[in-house]
């Protein structure tokens, strides 16, 4: 009974460090669908492909591997006349830890952007998710494993037993989103957003013992302004809470354009942001047409710096737009005599 009651404990541990195990990106204006479902459809073209993929603190035991890959389009863009509605479809997996805890999304979303002025924008958005978390019981190792001089897989453990069919859950995932969005020209532009994540509080338990995922909220503010003809300012700052758990990230990316012209315009991009007590993050990023590449690192400057051997996380992402449709500052129509 001791031993089940301790493996429960742990078990009931780790979902609760889990509860701050949401997919988690540097670049997480690089992925805008994980960011705010009222993110969906909103930018010029008819159709978004973005990857992400992120390896950090490979240097401990958990180390934490995340992809995601999303496409979305926007709805009827000529007949909206400068208004955007889109839908999107995410896909996100994580894993961490030596019994490699997962988690996988699957989100389709939906957002209408409203022109409001000739300059403003007001956006909401929906998500509606099938989520998976699940551990390897077999790749974790107990004291009732060793025989008395050394450790033997063959032996069966207890608390392998009691824990084999209670190591996958499965839950529905609800998000929402509505977002502010001022838009001089593609290259003077404001986003706020605020975001809630998990409003249906799903149960997430291994053991029977409910664990409700808290609730996530989001604010987001982001923005490009142009300096002089050929250098823009992009600044952000990004404020997430769960419970107890905050993030503060801010700073900005400088992108110098080497080549102006809409038909062939090209940029490179390099950022510094900071997320409050925990790293720097340094960023480098190329653009050509509609396809942009962009690689970051977190270095690690907390006090966790010790077991990571100041070594921090990687991320590497991509986004292609294509097709073309009417910029949402001006739609004109050519009748036809």
């Amino acid at each position: 009974m001791i031993k089940y009651l301790y493996t429960t404990a742990i078990i009931f541990c780790c979902i609760w460090q889990a509860k701050a195990q949401d997919i988690h990106f540097s670049q997480y204006d690089n992925a805008p669908l994980n960011m705010n479902a009222a993110h969906t459809g909103m930018f010029d073209g008819e159709y978004r492909i973005m990857a992400n993929y992120r390896s950090q603190w490979f240097d401990v035991p958990v180390a934490y591997r995340t992809a995601s890959i999303a496409f979305d389009a926007s709805i009827m863009p000529r007949e909206l006349k400068g208004d955007r509605w889109g839908i999107g479809l995410t896909f996100n997996h994580d894993q961490a830890g030596d019994s490699k805890m997962s988690l996988l999304n699957l989100y389709l979303s939906t957002a209408y952007n409203k022109r409001i002025a000739k300059n403003f924008f007001v956006g909401a958005g929906i998500q509606l998710g099938y989520a998976n978390r699940r551990f390897q019981l077999s790749e974790l190792t107990f004291n009732d494993q060793y025989n008395g001089d050394v450790f033997d897989p063959n032996i069966q453990s207890f608390d392998q037993s009691k824990f084999a069919d209670k190591n996958n859950i499965s839950y529905l995932d609800i998000n929402g989103g509505i977002n502010f969005r001022y838009e001089r020209d593609k290259r003077t532009w404001m986003n706020f957003g605020l975001s809630l994540f998990h409003l249906n509080r799903p149960n997430q338990s291994f053991t029977g013992i409910d664990a409700l995922l808290p609730r996530r909220t989001n604010l987001l503010f982001n923005g490009s302004f142009a300096i002089v003809e050929r250098f823009d300012i992009l600044p952000t700052l990004w404020w997430q809470k769960q419970q107890d758990y905050q993030e503060l990230v801010f700073g900005a990316t400088m992108k110098y354009y080497l080549n102006s012209a809409v038909l062939s315009r090209s940029a490179i991009q390099f950022g510094l942001l900071y997320r409050w007590s925990d790293a720097l993050i340094v960023r480098l990023g190329y653009e050509y047409k509609q396809f942009q590449v962009a690689l970051s690192y977190d270095i690690n400057v907390s006090g966790f710096t010790a077991a990571t051997r100041g070594n921090g996380g990687y991320e590497l992402s991509l986004r292609y737009i294509w097709g073309t449709v009417p910029t949402r500052i001006e739609v004109r129509t050519c009748p036809v005599f």
